[in-house]
């Protein structure tokens, strides 16, 4: 018998208890750190996802304009990586 780390079961498992309905928002919040890099991951946080707009909360101003600086990058990284069709991202402050 084969033993499966736990990291590589916490996505299936988080997926199935929530439903599919939260599927996306799931994925992009264990992604976040590859998405946006260790620093900014420190940082921020996936907050919610509506109508294909991500919402992610930020701990400052300085580190909100680093995002917005890369509004680009993230939304082209979040297609490449999950396939997801997001539209935009608001980033807030908290």
């Amino acid at each position: 018998m084969s033993f499966v780390p736990a990291r590589n079961l916490l996505p299936q498992l988080l997926i199935k208890w929530a439903g599919k309905k939260n599927r996306d928002l799931i994925l992009l919040c264990l992604g976040w750190k590859e998405i946006v890099g260790s620093l900014l991951a420190q940082r921020s946080r996936v907050s919610g996802l509506k109508k294909r707009v991500l919402y992610v909360t930020v701990k400052n101003n300085v580190w909100m304009q680093e995002l917005v600086l890369a509004k680009s990058k993230i939304l082209l990284e979040i297609k490449t990586r999950f396939a997801l069709d997001i539209k935009d991202i608001v980033f807030i402050i908290g």
